[in-house]
């Protein structure tokens, strides 16, 4: 590919070639190239001469204008946008040979995302649906785990990052992060465990000792490695197997399809 130096290249070969050397999470590239074919799409409809060049495309003025023509939209659409014509910018600097290409800066800053609303009511709607069963497309363990995880956010209101590091020795008593727990929670708890210590015998080592494990084996998206079941499962796994299992009771019928982890934690009326 040409260097931008050498001739006008157009926006759509600049954003063609970053898209190609994009390393990131699958739900980044397709935000990023969501928001790059916004910006070809506006910049074609521009009346100049040469507009679909890169170089103008990326003029600080003309990424202004793209993100005042949709301001109507949300914040974090409009934070995406930016996030993807800074990345766009310092690509075609770095890699197309154009060092002297104008910093948008201020440009690009937008106000910080409003702080999402957390709704106990919702969160109650989902514990009440998780006492009704397992929906037929769920397997029992993770079943069993998700039930726990909803009883420890409802009953402690510890955020993920917290919930996510618990041990299973912090996770035996009848307190949790200091919280007492229901009866309901600890039979959660208990399932959880019994269920668990099947998962962790296909395990060649030794038991991780975390809380929350896989129940499924699975490839790392970047080294391509297996992950065998059994072993300790991550903050976003945690959060993907919530938002899996939540969407498989809305499947059934259940009112659930709107709850977020943050409703269930508003239960326990932590702040």
């Amino acid at each position: 590919m040409s260097r931008l130096p050498g001739r006008a290249q157009s926006l759509g070969e600049v954003v063609e070639a970053y898209l190609a050397r994009l390393d990131a999470a699958p739900a980044t590239v397709r935000q990023r190239r969501w928001a790059l074919r916004d910006l070809e799409a506006f910049v074609h409809e521009l009346d100049v001469p040469q507009a679909g060049t890169a170089r103008l495309a990326l003029d600080p003025a003309t990424l202004g204008d793209w993100l005042a023509a949709r301001a109507d939209s949300t914040v974090s659409a409009q934070r995406a946008r930016a996030s993807a014509a800074r990345a766009l910018v310092a690509f075609t600097r770095d890699h197309l040979g154009a060092p002297d290409l104008a910093d948008p800066g201020k440009t690009l800053t937008l106000p910080t995302a409003p702080r999402a609303e957390r709704d106990a009511d919702r969160g109650r709607a989902l514990i009440a649906a998780v006492s009704s069963g397992r929906p037929r497309s769920v397997l029992p363990p993770v079943w069993a785990r998700f039930v726990a995880h909803v009883s420890l956010l409802a009953a402690t209101g510890a955020g993920e990052d917290e919930l996510a590091a618990l041990r299973v020795s912090d996770a035996v008593g009848p307190r949790v992060l200091d919280a007492p727990l229901p009866e309901a929670a600890r039979h959660a708890v208990q399932a959880w465990l019994a269920a668990r210590s099947w998962v962790v015998q296909g395990l060649q080592g030794s038991d991780p000792g975390a809380l929350w494990v896989r129940v499924h084996a699975g490839s790392d998206r970047r080294t391509g490695h297996i992950a065998p079941a059994g072993l300790a499962i991550s903050v976003r796994g945690l959060r993907l197997s919530f938002t899996t299992v939540r969407d498989a009771l809305a499947a059934e019928g259940r009112h659930v399809g709107d709850v977020h982890v943050r409703d269930v934690r508003a239960v326990a009326g932590r702040e």
